[in-house]
């Protein structure tokens, strides 16, 4: 069982090396791993308590000379677990990936407007799988497993999906957001990630609920926000061309239409060798969540302006939208 403390190594030449790797288990809270080098720069990465590996990455300039190694709380205060090993390592390994191998009885001849009645009343999973907050980890393309609860909500747990049932609910729906959970530059989604959305997926599922899943907060808007290294928070301009790996943007620029199609092509590939023939007609995706361009108080698109409303270029759009899905559920017979 270790505490908190320092690994002292005497400026070791670490070059040949790309990690550091940690395995622990039992952690009594998330711990961070800090390296230190000659110069007395550092590099850190969280080591979440549900998690048993984390990699740090190195500083390839200057891991010729490592003077530490250091464990610590977040708020300073001792954190016990159990330490399985520590080295340094070239590569990034990952887990399996998760395949679906089942398969079950599909109805295919189901119309859509049967299938939305059955469906009946749903409720949203809210505030945790697509949860996105950690912006201060080196690397924000891997959030780990406590994003979900970085919202100030509780972890999904088996009781929690399946307490709508009981009070006559029929649907719910899963909210993730997918781009803070990229492995590497194939667009790999993180294998434990996918492998947790998947636990909470079954437990709807299993519970007789008919389940929405879909691609969150991975859409862009032309103006962002950040967090400043005082705690505060800034509204930048959307980097052009889009960096790799954050998810898609609505843009007429070639490049980043480019990019947000291999993100999104990369993901829903992935989703779809997860959650295949071991489900039916009760497991529905939704692509894309409200694919805007114009992000929270941030600029609009066409206008240039700042705007407080998310759907810029502005409200015909959306009352058009809500005009067609009016006159869906009437078609449906829904009212």
């Amino acid at each position: 069982m270790w505490k908190a403390g320092q690994i002292w190594l005497g400026n070791f030449d670490a070059s040949n090396y790309r990690y550091i790797k940690i395995q622990y288990h039992g952690a009594s809270s998330t711990f961070r791993i800090q390296c230190t080098y000659e110069d007395g720069s550092t590099d850190l990465q969280l080591c979440e308590n549900l998690r048993q590996v984390q990699y740090l990455k190195l500083n390839k300039d200057k891991s010729g000379s490592i003077k530490s190694i250091a464990l610590w709380n977040i708020n300073g205060e001792n954190v016990e677990f159990n330490l399985d090993s520590i080295r340094f390592t070239q590569n990034y390994t990952l887990p399996p990936a998760v395949i679906d191998e089942e398969n079950v009885f599909f109805d295919s001849k189901i119309s859509a407007c049967d299938l939305v009645k059955k469906m009946g009343a749903g409720w949203n999973l809210a505030n945790t799988l697509e949860a996105h907050s950690f912006s201060w980890q080196e690397n924000p393309c891997d959030s780990g497993l406590n994003s979900g609860n970085s919202w100030g909500e509780p972890f999904a747990t088996k009781e929690i999906v399946e307490l709508g049932k009981k009070y006559g609910y029929k649907t719910i729906r899963i909210p993730v957001t997918w781009y803070n959970h990229i492995a590497d530059d194939k667009y790999t989604i993180v294998p434990v990630w996918m492998a947790r959305v998947k636990q909470v997926v079954d437990w709807a599922y299993d519970a007789g609920y008919y389940v929405i899943l879909n691609e969150h907060h991975s859409v862009h808007g032309d103006a962002q926000t950040v967090r400043t290294g005082d705690g505060g928070f800034e509204t930048r301009a959307m980097n052009s061309p889009l960096k790799y790996g954050y998810g898609y943007i609505v843009r007429n620029n070639q490049v980043d239409i480019e990019e947000s199609k291999k993100f999104l092509k990369a993901v829903w590939t992935q989703i779809g060798k997860v959650f295949n023939n071991g489900y039916d007609e009760r497991l529905i995706f939704e692509t894309m969540n409200e694919p805007r361009n114009a992000g929270h108080y941030g600029l609009n698109a066409v206008t240039g302006k700042q705007s407080s409303h998310e759907w810029g270029p502005g409200l015909a759009l959306e009352q058009c939208t809500w005009k067609i899905l009016g006159r869906l559920q009437k078609l449906c017979g829904m009212y």
